[in-house]
């Protein structure tokens, strides 16, 4: 029996090329039977075992790719065609996240507008996250005037996208078609985006125009579509990326109001849009267990030192070594050191 890692391209290099759009490569193989045997009718236990490199790709469905890795085995009858079976393993990657909030701050010039953003370390296939953010730097005073100008949110929208980019390689056939360009990357490129949510919010923050500076605080939850068969995050060495990006717009108009009475506002006509990206890590949750690069060792404390080894030892080929009964008795003496004075 064998592992073996299957990709198969989407987008081959060549259209029509069996190599260029199927690649195959053997982790590991099991040699259970290592000669005839004969075995009774019903189930039989052949354990095995594989730890996988950290740097495999996880499985995944794409626009552009598929990567799976599949158990094929072959059993080899007396007489008759060898008998194939093949399984495909879901294999999974989960990344323990921080127990921090990720922050990140975004400055809009001319404007003395300030984002700050707190985002979180990771987002799942299914469920909810939270996203807080706070605008500074909304209220611009003049205090000879008495007046103030500050920005004022109509509208908050968020779109979650994910992008699939790939290389599909050339077969050896196909290697002197690759342009120049492709030289470096053995291959074709391909990118596709697709989004996994969106939402428009045009209420639920809180606005404060009473301070020098001003603020808008605004918390909305995020979550992705639960048709959309989200791809977790990865990067293969053979060029295959997927990656998310977290894009939020906020369309805010300028208004101009007296500093003693607020709601006497009057709009000036000024308007902008704010476009923020940021990166999202899609992951799966991980389960109950620790993973095996994070269990701790036994540790041994008070461990005696060991007694020394005996090197070049030979064999006793002398006579035989009588017992403690049938020793010589031994007179004990006394002897006297006389030293010149």
């Amino acid at each position: 029996m064998r592992l073996a890692l299957e990709v198969t391209q989407k987008k081959p290099f060549h259209a029509h090329c069996h190599e260029c759009t199927h690649q195959s490569k053997d982790l590991t193989t099991w040699n259970f039977l290592q000669g005839p045997a004969t075995l009774r009718k019903g189930e039989h236990d052949f354990p095995f075992s594989f730890l996988l490199p950290g740097h495999l790709p996880a499985s995944m469905k794409g626009s552009l790719s598929n990567i799976e890795y599949v158990l094929k085995a072959t059993l080899v009858p007396k007489t008759g065609e060898p008998m194939k079976l093949s399984h495909i393993l879901n294999i999974k990657r989960a990344i323990i996240p921080s127990d921090t909030p990720r922050n990140s701050i975004r400055i809009f010039p001319p404007t003395n507008l300030t984002a700050n953003c707190q985002l979180p370390p990771v987002i799942y296939p299914i469920g909810e996250a939270n996203i807080s953010m706070r605008m500074d730097g909304v209220v611009n005073r003049n205090v000879d005037a008495k007046t103030q100008n500050h920005w004022k949110l109509k509208r908050l929208t968020w779109r979650l996208d994910e992008i699939h980019r790939v290389i599909s390689p050339a077969c050896p056939k196909h290697a002197s078609k690759v342009t120049k360009e492709g030289e470096n990357k053995k291959g074709a490129a391909h990118q596709d985006a697709r989004t996994l949510a969106t939402e428009d919010i045009k209420s639920g923050w809180k606005s404060n125009y009473d301070t020098a500076d001003g603020a808008i605080e605004i918390e909305f939850p995020i979550s992705i579509r639960p048709d959309a068969k989200p791809i977790c995050d990865m990067k293969a060495e053979d060029g295959t990326e997927v990656f998310h990006t977290l894009i939020v717009e906020m369309i805010v108009s300028e208004e101009f109001a007296p500093i003693k009475k607020l709601t006497l506002v009057t709009p000036t006509g000024g308007a902008r849009v704010l476009r923020m990206h940021f990166n999202l890590t899609v992951t799966e949750r991980s389960g109950l267990g620790i993973s095996w690069d994070e269990e701790q060792p036994p540790l041994y404390e008070n461990v005696p030192a060991s007694p020394p080894t005996y090197v070049n030892t030979e064999l006793y080929d002398g006579p035989p070594i009588p017992d403690y009964e049938h020793l010589p008795a031994l007179d004990g003496a006394i002897g006297i050191d006389h030293r010149a004075h």
